[in-house]
């Protein structure tokens, strides 16, 4: 465990211009300590994993397009034409 002294609470308190009291130290110290833990022991799983040769491997697949009755997703529509939804111009 990551150890944190009274001193770097306090100056890191004065870092962030926070003002803490004595009583609130001893709780910042042992979360601080928890947090640098954790983030000690991912940065360690992190170092022993290998990057997987599949990394940048594009996968793909047929496009199939599928006939589909327009009317149901029409019927929510505000404004529509024919099949399609009719919105306001954006660029001109």
């Amino acid at each position: 465990m990551i150890k944190i002294s009274r001193e770097e609470v306090l100056h890191i308190a004065s870092l962030s211009r926070i003002e803490i009291s004595e009583d609130e130290i001893p709780g910042l110290i042992k979360n601080l300590e928890e947090v640098l833990t954790y983030a000690a022991r991912v940065q360690e799983i992190a170092s022993g994993t290998q990057e997987s040769s599949a990394k940048n491997v594009n996968v793909f697949r047929d496009d199939i397009a599928i006939p589909t009755d327009p009317k149901p997703i029409l019927a929510n529509a505000p404004k529509r034409e024919e099949n399609y939804f009719v919105v306001p111009v954006v660029l001109e």
